[in-house]
């Protein structure tokens, strides 16, 4: 992984460079027929977060007014082992509900971002978009300085010690997300078939499926649906490994 991010910085840099080089030559009218296209996926891409966004906040809330259940497991532990659950217990209640007030900020900008938009004239929206582009060719030159310190750093700094360490600890908080994701799997589930539909991809879908996060079987069968008859997959049942990626709950 170490060996692809300089890779990943790279291409990132000369597509960066390239949308700077092409945006700057443009004249007006060009900019003007470019932000008369954007316009109408601007809306859709609006009304999909809006509504994504309505479905996170509605599972976040779900989940953090059953969220203290999960400490009745722990009632016959010895006291070290049921304080420590505790313990940790309420750090991960802070967190989601530090996650709910900044989701709930972010969806209430996004909402007067949408409301706003969508009350501008047509000929409104398109000169906000042109200019918008106009601000983006301005602001690149700066974007793409700290991109290069960025991966500067990432060659001088990062030696393969540190990284191992970073990745082992994201790693660890990956896994501690997808771990409270199963736990809730119920009540996640609209907002990962939006998330499915909008990917559209079986490859994300099967990977949702191996995680245990969507129903193997409506898995199979979406398969089924944007398949050829004649193909068959050699590993339709998901495998689950018992790997114990998360440091903390390995305690």
């Amino acid at each position: 992984a170490k060996s692809r991010l300089p890779v990943f910085m790279n291409q990132l840099h000369r597509f960066l460079v390239g949308l700077k080089t092409t945006l700057s030559s443009m004249s007006s009218a060009q900019r003007q027929e470019i932000a008369t296209y954007l316009v109408p996926e601007i809306e859709t891409v609006l009304e999909t977060l809006s509504s994504l966004g309505m479905k996170i906040k509605v599972a976040l809330e779900s989940i953090l007014s059953t969220f203290n259940e999960t400490t009745t497991s722990h009632r016959h532990c010895n006291l070290l082992t049921r304080t420590l659950h505790e313990v940790l217990h309420k750090r991960d209640l802070n967190k989601l509900k530090t996650l709910l007030q900044r989701h709930n900020h972010n969806l209430f900008l996004l909402l007067q971002r949408k409301e706003g938009f969508n009350e501008m004239t047509s000929g409104n929206k398109v000169r906000s978009v042109s200019r918008s582009l106009e601000q983006l060719v301005e602001e690149l030159p700066v974007f793409l300085l700290r991109l290069e310190e960025v991966t500067a750093a990432l060659d001088d700094k990062l030696e393969w010690r540190e990284f191992k360490f970073c990745f082992k600890v994201g790693s660890s908080k990956v896994s501690g997300v997808l771990q409270r994701l199963l736990n809730h799997c119920a009540v996640v589930q609209p907002v990962l078939a939006q998330l499915c539909s909008l990917v559209a991809r079986d490859a994300f879908t099967q990977a949702l499926a191996s995680l245990g996060l969507v129903d193997p079987v409506k898995c199979s069968s979406h398969d089924n649906n944007h398949s050829t008859p004649n193909k068959t997959h050699a590993h339709s049942t998901p495998k689950h490994h018992g790997y114990k990626l998360n440091l903390v709950e390995c305690l």
